[in-house]
């Protein structure tokens, strides 16, 4: 007899033998217990759950039959190859007759959404009024392609992926009756590549019981299906939480060296980031995590939250930007990832050329200068509390998120001019703004002061400009609305008949003149 793959060895043969779907399980044996079954179903999900061998199972148990594939009354067809309308009128053809020796004529269509528009509708009828002895059952992965007139006529059932822990209490059931020795470690590395499809999880322990010499280690299946190592991804969070841009660079050159794609890199970095935020935020319980990953976690929690959804989010949305990625990408992805004025510049390459030369040895060793390190590192300290902070990049970041939650400061802080007076001392300049706008910038103050301190991870302290004041008192020829010096003084002094309003209307709006 030749071999068989696990993932038809092991399918199940009856409904209490399917792993994870006891929603549906249960409803259509009950159905058919209470003689109550649909002349047609619809089974939707994702792939490799159990929508084709519950279709079967349901088939053999109508039917009372061990072996449909010996059955001329149940038909299995691949939507893919019999999608034309010519295939369904056949079908249609078909339907008349009745079943040669069983009692129901079934017609299974897999990938039911690839039947074409016209193949749908030359089915319609008979799937609404069919003859009592037929029944339709169709299975699909993507629900949304069926027309809404095809899955109104079905029942239809919702199959959802396979929990963690189900598919690696089925691999190990089945890897112990295979009689394979495995490290559970091994089997937690396969169930989550598998992503809730079983068939690809015993499709994956097939591949790597071939590989194996005997035993199955966590070492093999990481190198079999390209899986980057948790302790990779802990050394690349630390790196941008120092804000290392060359040591996180090194590190994806070190990976993809080894051969494993931008694609298994990344999507592996989606499961580190969500297995470290769901550790911080909802339980501290969670699958392959090293003590160092959890020490880290709990060190720098106030922190390290930020960093990980925006590498989740980062990580996800290049993921979907290409199906295929190269190591460009994957590098352009992590230069996101860090605050470009903010970096670290640690280059291990450069190091021995740039000591100076009182400091190297004949044999081009370094010598051990205790006095030196402690003025490098004051120096050091000097440069890092002196370094200057990016007022234009803050402001325009602090803008973005006061739009969102109050539009009248941010329309006002839009006008708003802002310099560094120190490192720590910004100023606020006004002369653009009017009364109301600047009483609004005033009044929340504090508000805008904690979002430029959060973002620059410091304390600081805001100074106002107001605008310039001329006083009218000192100067006879002021005109606030123009600032153009009066000719006032220039002109002789009017007498008290010029002065009358009836004249001054006369002189002004009839261009009257005075004659004596």
């Amino acid at each position: 007899m030749s071999y068989k793959v696990l993932s038809r060895k092991w399918r199940p043969k009856k409904f209490d033998q399917v792993l994870g779907q006891d929603h549906i399980t249960k409803v259509l044996q009950n159905a058919i217990k209470i003689n109550r079954v649909s002349h047609s179903y619809l089974f939707s999900g994702p792939r490799g759950v159990g929508k084709t061998t519950i279709a079967r199972i349901l088939a053999s148990e109508l039917n009372s039959t061990e072996d449909i594939k010996s059955s001329l009354d149940i038909l299995e067809l691949d939507g893919a190859s019999n999608r034309g309308i010519d295939e369904i009128r056949d079908l249609k053809d078909s339907v008349q007759y009745v079943p040669t020796s069983e009692k129901y004529k079934i017609f299974i269509i897999d990938e039911a959404h690839m039947l074409t528009k016209e193949a749908f509708n030359a089915l319609l009828k008979t799937l609404e009024e069919p003859p009592s002895h037929v029944i339709f059952i169709l299975a699909t992965t993507e629900y949304q392609k069926i027309p809404s007139t095809i899955s109104s006529r079905c029942q239809k059932y919702d199959f959802k992926r396979l929990s963690q822990l189900d598919i690696l209490s089925h691999l190990n059931f089945i890897a112990n009756q295979e009689q394979v020795k495995f490290d559970n470690s091994a089997l937690d590395t396969i169930a989550i590549q598998a992503d809730g499809s079983l068939r690809d999880a015993l499709s994956l322990l097939d591949k790597i019981i071939t590989l194996s010499d005997g035993i199955i280690s966590k070492e093999l299946v990481e190198n079999v299906l390209g899986v980057v190592n948790n302790q990779i991804y802990l050394d690349i969070l630390k790196s941008i939480n120092e804000r290392n841009l060359g040591k996180s660079i090194r590190t994806v050159e070190f990976v993809l060296e080894s051969g494993i794609s931008p694609n298994n890199f990344i999507d592996g970095f989606v499961h580190f980031a969500r297995n470290c935020i769901y550790y911080l935020s909802v339980s501290k319980k969670s699958i392959d995590m090293n003590p160092k990953l959890l020490a880290f976690l709990d060190e720098n929690k106030k922190y390290i939250l930020k960093i990980l959804v925006t590498i989740m989010n980062e990580s996800i949305d290049t993921l979907n930007s290409k199906k295929i990625l190269n190591h460009i990408e994957l590098e352009n992805m992590m230069y996101k990832f860090f605050d470009l004025d903010k970096l670290t510049i640690d280059d291990d390459n450069t190091k021995e050329e740039h000591k100076p030369i009182d400091l190297v040895n004949k044999d081009g060793t370094a010598k051990n200068d205790s006095k030196s390190q402690p003025k490098e590192a004051l120096e050091q300290n000097l440069s890092q509390r002196h370094k200057k902070i990016d007022i234009k990049s803050i402001f325009l970041k602090i803008l973005k998120d006061i739009e969102n939650e109050n539009i009248r400061l941010f329309l006002a802080m839009e006008k708003l001019e802002v310099s560094e007076a120190d490192n720590s001392i910004l100023v606020f300049n006004f002369k653009k703004l009017g009364k109301l706008e600047e009483k609004i910038v005033k009044d929340n103050i504090d508000y805008i002061k904690d979002l430029i301190q959060v973002n620059i991870k410091g304390v600081i302290s805001i100074k106002f400009l107001e605008p310039e004041i001329v006083d009218k008192s000192e100067n006879d020829q002021y005109d606030a609305r123009t600032n153009i010096v009066s000719k006032k003084n220039h002109e002789p002094e009017k007498s008290e008949f010029e002065e009358h309003p009836l004249v001054d209307i006369a002189i002004n709006d009839f261009n009257g003149k005075i004659l004596k």
